[in-house]
């Protein structure tokens, strides 16, 4: 756990025009950089929104799912270049995504990374320095500068 809530995979400013577009782009990248067929992962995904929103609120949507091709955690943040309307509990457009995908048998780990990336991403001084990044660098650079205090499980 000690990678986490570090990301595999950053997508600064990522043009989308609606949630279900966010999702057939991260499907596509997870899709490029895994195993993992792009169709399935967009269809689980839409699967698991329709049963229960993943907006946490604060402008930040975390989708998850566990997978059993999957044999390490994929993880992958993206900032949205404009907001997008989401069903949330406060009704701020979305414009920070993480989704998160784990082995199967990754068993608690999933809900442990869900978890610590839910805390990091409630703190809004954290989503505001999120939304000025441009490069995968840059965010890439804003979570190795973290405080390890902050970042605490």
């Amino acid at each position: 756990m000690s990678h986490y809530p570090y990301f595999t995979h950053f997508l600064p400013q990522l043009q989308v025009n609606n949630f279900e577009h966010l999702l057939q782009q991260l499907s596509w990248k997870i899709g490029a950089t895994t195993s993992l067929d792009m169709t399935w992962v967009y269809a689980q995904l839409m699967h698991f929104e329709k049963q229960s929103s993943s907006a946490i609120g604060g402008g930040v949507v975390i989708p998850h799912l566990k997978s059993t091709p999957l044999t390490t955690p994929v993880s992958l943040l993206t900032t949205l270049k404009s907001p997008i309307e989401m069903e949330s509990d406060d009704g701020r457009p979305i414009d920070i995504c993480a989704l998160i995908l784990s082995p199967e048998n990754d068993g608690n780990l999933h809900l442990q990374r869900l978890s610590r990336i839910t805390r990091l991403l409630r703190d809004e001084e954290l989503c505001q320095t999120l939304r000025t990044q441009e490069t995968d660098e840059s965010l890439r650079a804003v979570f190795q500068d973290l405080n390890p205090v902050r970042i605490a499980a």
